[in-house]
């Protein structure tokens, strides 16, 4: 059978993120089914399927086979061409021990000059043969064996989600090391808890779905990874009747993953519930991000960062700034400042009489989950205490209501 060079090392590249999440060698399966070449894994836990399309030459014959990942990174390494040079398809035969793969590199030149058709002109070849093991051969084999990968792509009732904008909500709320990331249908939010419990990220999803899901931080990472190696635009997310898995399918069925789901914390979602029941009222401060961002590193290369304090200070045309000083030696003082883009307080001057106890190092590692040009600080003073919401700000909607991308959410202890 002939198969695509490009294409068979994108089946790999699918499959790789969960496979190589395994200790050792990981092995993987190669079902040879027709006219397709499917490249599958399994752990007991997640599961994969990608296909490529071949064509079929005398002989061929149907196989399901196991074979070390190692092996077939090592047959596309042999393949992989330098630059100027191009890869000539791969074409694979299977006898009783081994898949025999064998391709050729390639220029192109053009024997007319006034042509703009090329020819190829062979300039190295390569061939390769990988020892596979039968179903039954171990207890990889075995795993991998057990799984009916068929059942990923099945289903009644589906979600329908832009790749982009899932790959976006699983990537925000998997940063930070967020132990547990929670894709809500009734809430509409996607939402997790830093590892340290420090702070909270919440990120609005803008349609109805109706299988929401619970995924590891690990797990939502290569399931970035995968999806971003697909080129459809759209996919398909279920869960399956017992809500233990969760299927994501390309809308093309040529790739699709199933992922057990986790149980949610019960302190996860009471710390979410405490901070949705908050009204950050006490003050909404507009910033450039960029500008906020220098401030932070400013502060934590300082020796002494948990000693800088932040006051907000109005000058006498009605412009605020954030204020940040750490008093100490000439050489150890730090005064830095980043103006507000626009503020408004009902505090009755509350926000510009007090020093508050920022922690900067969480604050930073908020920031960096913000996109946008900027951000709004709303403040909210608790008992020994102040809270903090931070809003990756997009604008504003036609009624005057901030759009937020994401808000972050934290408590700074006096």
């Amino acid at each position: 059978m002939i198969v695509s060079y490009k294409e068979f090392v994108g089946g790999v590249n699918k499959i790789k993120p969960f496979a190589l999440d395994m200790k050792g060698d990981s092995s993987v399966l190669l079902n040879f089914s027709g006219s397709e070449l499917h490249f599958c894994f399994y752990n007991g836990k997640q599961s994969i399927s990608s296909k490529v399309e071949v064509s079929l030459e005398d002989g061929d014959i149907d196989k399901v086979a196991v074979v070390k990942l190692s092996n077939i990174s090592e047959l596309i390494e042999l393949c992989n061409a330098p630059a100027g040079i191009e890869t000539g398809d791969l074409t694979l035969t299977i006898d009783e021990q081994n898949i025999n793969a064998s391709t050729y590199k390639y220029t192109l030149y053009c024997e007319d000059e006034d042509s703009e058709e090329y020819s190829q002109k062979r300039v190295a070849s390569v061939e390769k043969a990988i020892r596979y093991r039968g179903l039954d051969n171990d207890s990889s084999a075995k795993m991998l064996a057990r799984m009916d990968y068929s059942a990923i792509f099945k289903g009644d009732s589906w979600d329908v989600w832009e790749k982009s904008k899932l790959m976006d909500i699983l990537k925000r709320v998997s940063k930070n090391d967020a132990k547990t990331c929670y894709i809500s249908g009734p809430e509409r939010k996607a939402f997790s808890i830093s590892a340290d419990n420090s702070s909270l990220t919440v990120i609005p999803i803008d349609k109805e779905i109706q299988f929401g899901f619970t995924i590891s931080s690990k797990v939502a990472k290569n399931v970035v990874e995968i999806l971003s190696k697909v080129e459809d635009t759209d996919i398909r997310v279920r869960r399956d009747e017992g809500n233990t898995y969760c299927q994501i399918i390309t809308d093309s069925e040529y790739t699709g993953m199933m992922f057990e789901t986790m149980q949610m914390a019960r302190m996860d979602y009471s710390m979410y519930s405490n901070y949705m029941a908050e009204e950050f009222n006490e003050s909404q401060l507009v910033l450039n991000r960029v500008a906020l961002d220098d401030m932070i590193k400013a502060v934590l290369r300082s020796d002494k960062p948990d000693e800088c304090k932040v006051r907000f200070v109005e000058n006498t045309i009605g412009e605020l700034s954030m204020v940040v000083n750490k008093s100490g030696s000439s050489i150890n003082k730090l005064n830095i400042s980043v103006t507000c883009e626009a503020w408004k307080a009902d505090d009755d001057g509350v926000l510009k009489n007090k020093e508050y106890n920022f922690n900067f190092r969480v604050l930073g590692n908020l920031l960096v989950n913000c996109y946008n040009t900027y951000v709004i600080l709303e403040t909210k003073a608790k008992s020994n205490a102040v809270a903090t919401k931070l809003i990756d700000c997009i604008g504003k909607d036609d009624d005057g209501n901030i759009i937020e991308s994401a808000s972050h959410y934290t408590m700074h202890k006096e």
